[in-house]
């Protein structure tokens, strides 16, 4: 673990954050993510071996963080189960996001899965009606370009249609590895949503820069 911190370290020090060529060769089964007071569940399949299981707490006023690790070895045969009725597919792959054409609002089960050969996770918001993925993108640029350059003088600034305060965070889940699968309970309201996948490809570029984007509505 002491080796794994070390190697991510190293790679967080540059300008932009190139994982370790081992990263793309271990095997991520996301999980849950909770607000400070909150809880969250999920349903893992978790194949027979050695897993590492990583409680990591965040700090949002100081930035501060840590990492908690507990070992595990996982024994025997998967039992054969019934689908989900009702499961809501959520399909991640490069670099794209599949979900259905009609999404219904209320209680509903996700069945998040990763059919690409990269590792993705969801980011889930609330973003007003009208939005567009270019607009997302747009967003999204202005957090790894940095302030935009100042006008030329006389110039009118132009405001990006979409702004930090007009997204709310809605729900997201940790890192997936090719055919891992995890189901979740969520509540969603009608409204827009945006979808979208922050990892980095073996180059560093996350893959939101890379399309990976997808804008919805729930009715």
């Amino acid at each position: 673990m002491e080796e794994l911190e070390a190697a991510f370290e190293e790679a967080e020090s540059g300008p932009m954050f190139v994982p370790p060529a081992f990263f793309f060769d271990m095997v991520f089964n996301g999980g849950p993510t909770s607000n400070p007071g909150g809880t969250a569940e999920v349903v893992l399949d978790l194949a027979p071996g050695e897993w590492v299981v990583n409680l990591f707490t965040a700090d949002p006023e100081t930035f501060e963080d840590s990492n908690t690790y507990q070992t595990l070895t996982v024994t025997g045969e998967m039992p054969e189960v019934d689908d989900v009725a009702g499961a809501v597919d959520i399909e991640m792959a490069e670099m794209y996001f599949n979900v259905p054409d009609t999404m219904t609002s209320g209680p509903q089960i996700w069945h998040v899965f990763n059919s690409g050969l990269q590792v993705h996770h969801v980011i889930l918001a609330g973003v007003p009606e009208g939005t567009t993925s270019d607009d997302v993108l747009e967003l999204v640029n202005t957090e790894f370009a940095g302030p935009p350059a100042s006008p030329e003088p006389g110039a009118t600034p132009v405001e990006p249609a979409l702004s930090f305060e007009d997204v709310e965070d809605m729900f997201d889940t940790l890192l997936f590895s090719n055919g891992q699968a995890n189901w979740y309970e969520l509540d969603l309201e009608p409204g827009a949503y945006a979808m979208i996948c922050f990892m980095p490809d073996p180059s560093g570029t996350p893959h939101v820069m890379l399309g990976m984007i997808e804008v919805f509505t729930v009715e």
